[in-house]
């Protein structure tokens, strides 16, 4: 394993097996290679063309050009994919919060009845309606 510029703490396990160059983006560096690398990536020709002449080669441009439509469309297919994930565990969460409150509630009530009705403390009406000893503190705190 040989970092070039930072440092990346993998163990020797994943990393052993083959050999894999790995560029991130993100801060600028003095090494010429990463800032044309972030031109291709960013299908920057300005920035491209301060390292190599491709204004006069068609076939590098139009490769160019269809890098930049390839990335913008895998950048908006993942944005897409990550909205809908988010969206559903929303759901998701927001269901359960409000199945708990509608079951809080219902308990709620019942005891209200269960007192009012048949006479019985508070403690008698959880016990008969099984709501465990570890939450009866949530239930008197709000009667």
């Amino acid at each position: 394993k040989t970092d070039m510029i930072g440092t990346a703490d993998e163990p020797e396990c994943d990393f052993d097996l083959l050999n894999v160059v790995v560029i991130r983006r993100g801060q600028k560096t003095d090494a010429p290679i990463f800032d044309y690398l972030a031109g291709v990536f960013n299908c920057n020709k300005a920035k491209i063309m301060e390292y190599v002449n491709i204004q006069d080669n068609e076939t590098v441009l139009k490769g160019v050009e269809e890098m930049g439509g390839l990335g913008q469309s895998i950048m908006m297919k993942a944005m897409q994919q990550g909205m809908q994930q988010g969206m559903q565990q929303g759901m998701q969460k927001g269901m359960q919060k409000g199945m708990q409150k509608g079951i809080e509630r219902a308990f709620m009530l019942s005891i209200q009845n269960l007192v009012k009705n048949l006479g019985m403390t508070e403690e008698e009406a959880m016990e008969a309606l099984g709501i465990p000893e570890s939450e009866h503190k949530k239930y008197r705190g709000q009667m």
